[in-house]
């Protein structure tokens, strides 16, 4: 090392303090020893460097509080630039290499001894505390062979929890220390504003998932993830929050991947992962799979019958006990994750993760003993996607397999049985006293995505020449009824007030099936008007209210609402350009002038330039007359689970292609390429 290095000006310490690990392995002495300069890898400074295995020396406070506030500022700039980066379709930066330092300081009062890998005696983690309590009965031979190595082992890891009670939540009193309010993340003003948001408002689009809380505190003696969850969705939902929002996102993730590994699971966690599942598109496919292997863990498909029992000893709501209260809870949480679970296979045209079980099968007999508003509002919608299932099932994912005309009764019962249920359930439905009429209107908004996706199945592996490959005479109908299904949806959700004014907090589901809906519309327009007539301007008056909605939405810049307005002003533009030059002028000038003067507004209570171009899509065929009100359930076809290879998607924003015969709904085909 050379003798001149400016370091050897750093004064020496005390030589009996002992040289870090670098220094020895270079045999040289550290600054530590004052004898010879510091190594070229510590620098001197002796910092904990992920390099050493040796003792770690913490920084003082107040160095440590500005080395955090200037990584977090470098952060912030970093996400920044990938923003911009992002928008002119470039690459990220890589990763800051200063994260990994800050976890090590961070960490640094954590010291270990040199040599030592494990901090911790091994025993305390695996070895059950209580293995008095096992989850099953141990008298029986014919128990599951896990249960049987538990007893033997006594291993934590392979103890089954179950149903936990109140009593064994006591300890989660103290778990609010470690989550981002303590830590400082965000402060508890910003965090009050934003859990009673959430419980004043949004929280009521979920079935009041979460009603029974009442506040901030509260949710924080709950669990972390929890409060978390509440935040991260009501912050994405909140033009004023996008800091908020980022931080409690970043926090969210950390806390999701330490409860894929932690020994205990709550109710309250699998709540927060429900809400999470529900809002957060991005993470929603990940985070359900790990929910509901956590729920299956703790046994909530095992509640249902004991549910039942409990609420048939029972006079009225408010008076149930605290055990069938929490499996009421255990019911609900099971019943959501199958929605989620079910949402999300159509979206993405992917296998369902959960099966039909007793609970999901029976729910008619849940609600012979339960008829609270909360529970319909559930219950309806699993009624409905156990009819979507079986049209999986029938019809398979394959989105190149031509649908035989034979099978064009199949998606005739179909469609039929989608009108009984909604005619049924529009009967049950109750206005509720904060969101007003949206539960009825939500059950219309999806009784019409679901008559789009059982229609739309005519269009499989159609090509574009109409005299090779001609649409059958027999689907001309059912390719109506999509069109006019599509446009339905439109309409409804521009042109309603409850669905404008909760267009922001509604879960993503609704986003994407609308954003299908358009993208729907204009691929068949281009791809498939030699097929079938649909006229080009019926279709971009339809489509350039929902492009104002989308842009004019009070929310933060990362709500899906906002990447939907511009990808489909995108494919609009391009659908537009391809028309006759006449028509495209005009029609350009008129969505121009429409969204600058519709955009500023947030809501809308009178109909918009849609109302009038109905008739461009009445067939004439009825479509929307459902026949007489039955008795609901008799026709439920059972299913199982139907797994089929995935088909990827195609085409982007860039490029407005469309693999024509793709006729359900992913990410790349209604016009969110930019996700």
């Amino acid at each position: 090392m050379n003798a001149s290095s400016p370091t050897q000006q750093i004064p020496p310490v005390s030589k009996r303090a002992t040289a870090c690990v670098e220094c020895q392995k270079h045999k040289v002495r550290c600054v530590l020893s004052g004898r010879k300069p510091p190594c070229q890898r510590c620098s001197g400074k002796h910092l904990p460097c992920v390099f050493k295995k040796g003792p770690t020396y913490p920084l003082p406070s107040s160095e440590n509080r500005l080395l955090n506030a200037l990584l977090d500022d470098l952060g912030a700039l970093h996400g920044a630039v990938n923003e911009l980066r992002a928008a002119g379709d470039l690459p990220d930066l890589p990763a800051l290499r200063s994260t990994a330092v800050l976890s090590e300081l961070r960490g640094g009062e954590k010291t270990v001894q040199d040599g030592d890998m494990m901090p911790v005696d091994i025993s305390t983690e695996l070895i059950d505390k209580h293995p008095e309590a096992p989850s099953r009965d141990e008298t029986t031979a014919t128990q599951p062979p896990i249960q049987s190595l538990y007893q033997i082992t006594r291993l934590r890891s392979l103890r089954s929890q179950g149903l936990a009670t109140a009593a064994d939540n006591t300890a989660t009193a103290t778990r609010s220390q470690t989550d981002l309010i303590s830590r400082k993340v965000i402060n508890v003003d910003d965090a009050e504003m934003l859990v009673n948001r959430y419980l004043r408002r949004t929280d009521h689009y979920l079935y009041g998932i979460a009603s029974d809380y009442k506040g901030l505190q509260e949710m924080r003696q709950a669990s972390p993830l929890l409060v978390t969850a509440v935040l991260t969705v009501e912050a994405l939902q909140s033009a004023d929050s996008e800091q908020l929002y980022r931080l409690c996102y970043a926090e969210f993730r950390t806390l999701v991947a330490d409860f894929l590994f932690s020994h205990t699971v709550t109710l309250e966690d699998l709540r927060g992962l429900c809400i999470a599942c529900f809002w957060l598109s991005d993470i929603s496919w990940s985070i359900s799979s790990l929910a509901i292997r956590r729920a299956v863990e703790m046994e909530l498909h095992k509640s249902f019958l004991a549910a039942v029992d409990g609420l048939k000893g029972q006079q009225a709501p408010e008076q149930l006990d605290e055990r069938t209260k929490r499996l009421v809870d255990s019911v609900r949480i099971w019943y959501l994750l199958y929605i989620c679970d079910q949402h999300l296979a159509i979206l993405y045209g992917r296998p369902y993760i959960m099966r039909e079980d007793e609970g999901i099968q029976n729910w008619p007999l849940y609600l012979t003993v339960n008829r609270q508003p909360t529970d319909i509002r559930i219950l309806s919608q699993v009624a409905l996607l156990q009819i979507l299932r079986s049209v999986s099932e029938t019809f398979g994912q394959d989105s190149k397999r031509r649908v035989p005309t034979l099978l064009r009764p199949q998606l005739d019962a179909f469609n039929q049985q989608i009108d009984q249920w909604v005619n049924h359930w529009l009967g049950l439905s109750q206005d509720h006293p904060i969101i007003g009429a949206y539960p009825s209107k939500a059950i219309m908004l999806h009784h019409r995505f679901s008559k789009l996706l059982v229609s739309s199945h005519v269009f499989r592996g159609l090509g574009r020449d109409p005299v090779q490959d001609p649409l059958p005479a027999e689907f001309q109908p059912l390719a109506l009824v999509a069109i006019n299904s599509a446009k339905s949806v439109l309409d409804l959700t521009v042109n309603d007030p409850d669905i404008v004014a909760a267009f922001a907090h509604i879960p993503h589901y609704y986003h994407t099936m609308i954003a299908f809906a358009c993208s729907f519309l204009l691929k068949t327009a281009t791809i498939y008007a030699q097929h079938i007539s649909i006229d080009s301007g019926a279709v971009i008056n339809s489509i350039t209210p929902v492009i104002s909605l989308c842009l004019g939405v009070k929310c933060t810049a990362y709500h899906l609402a906002h990447w939907i307005g511009r990808g489909l002003q995108a494919l609009l533009n391009k659908y537009i350009k391809s028309l006759p030059t006449e028509t495209a002028l005009g029609s350009a000038a008129e969505v121009s002038i429409y969204v600058q003067q519709q955009q500023p507004q947030q809501q809308r209570s009178t109909p918009g330039p849609s109302s009038d171009v109905n008739m461009a899509f009445d067939n004439g065929s009825g479509i929307w007359e459902t026949g007489a009100v039955s008795a609901y359930g008799d026709n439920i076809l059972s299913s199982t689970l139907f797994e089929t290879p995935l088909q990827p998607g195609q085409g982007s924003i860039s490029e407005f292609q469309w693999d024509p015969s793709m006729s359900f709904a992913s990410l790349e085909h209604m016009g969110l390429g930019l996700l």
